[in-house]
């Protein structure tokens, strides 16, 4: 079994990550947690369009071909970049992807959006993560420095939320 810590061999054709994961599909955006890191990750259309076409036997092109017909519009060549590199960094890629020679990697969205103009901006796949708390903190109340509701006395492990909004934070 490839976990997304055991990716040591590159590929042209990436192959979507599913072991371990909790996928939930809601209104164009994938909810995605994973079950070893506890981490939750939340992927606009792009994203989740970008990862559901890995499959292993798709090319880089391949990709921007499939993004191309179901947005029914041109899609650069960075957009697909963008998205893969942020999907390898998330571990939703069982192996990482190899960029042609020449082309610079890990570009960031902000330097993607120069690139493209503002007008690609829906188009930039954004991977957001989350870390969730395991079933232990949850049942116990926030961890410190997890987010509360000042004077809650539900969401601290020490019983009562201080104003800042932090948990064991004053």
């Amino acid at each position: 079994m490839t976990t997304h810590n055991a990716r040591t061999h590159a590929s042209h054709c990436p192959t979507a990550r599913t072991e371990g994961l909790v996928v939930q599909n809601l209104h164009g955006e994938t909810l995605v947690y994973d079950e070893q890191t506890h981490k939750a990750l939340c992927l606009n259309e792009t994203a989740s369009l970008i990862w559901a076409a890995c499959d292993g036997r798709t090319d880089v092109a391949g990709l921007k071909r499939k993004l191309e017909r179901l947005n029914d519009a041109p899609i650069a060549d960075e957009v697909v970049w963008l998205g893969l590199d942020q999907l390898t960094k998330q571990g939703l890629l069982k192996e990482i992807v190899v960029r042609p020679a020449g082309m610079p990697s890990g570009v960031s969205r902000r330097a993607a959006l120069r690139t493209l103009g503002i007008t690609a901006a829906i188009a930039i796949p954004t991977v957001t993560a989350i870390i969730a708390p395991t079933a232990a903190q949850a049942a116990t109340g926030g961890a410190p420095g997890s987010g509360c509701t000042p004077g809650s006395t539900t969401q601290c492990q020490t019983g009562v939320c201080p104003p800042s909004g932090l948990c064991g934070v004053n």
